[in-house]
């Protein structure tokens, strides 16, 4: 965390922590502090720096991935997770039943 936006990422991807005796008794959450919950992703917080030694490359080009239907039928079950894509699913396929 000796990165200038460390706290930025703190805030983003770990989780909100309150106080059980604190006068205001409900959590104002409307910016998803707490991030990985609604995209179903667990997040751990590391504090073993040799995590910093691992060797890395840089990614150069967009980042996908794989989708694919597994099976035949004519029922299809959609992980509903939050992810962004959903929306355009939902729009592309509006008279689809939930």
């Amino acid at each position: 965390m000796d990165q200038p936006c460390s706290r930025i990422a703190d805030a983003l991807v770990d989780y909100q922590y309150w106080a059980p005796n604190d006068p205001q008794t409900d959590i104002y959450d409307d910016t998803a502090w707490t991030m990985g919950e609604p995209g179903n992703v667990e997040v751990v917080r590391v504090t073993d720096v040799k995590v910093l030694s691992a060797p890395m490359d840089l990614v150069k080009g967009d980042v996908q991935s794989p989708g694919a239907i597994n099976g035949s039928g004519s029922v299809y079950l959609i992980n509903h997770n939050a992810d962004n894509n959903l929306v355009t699913l939902r729009y592309q396929l509006p008279d689809v039943g939930h």
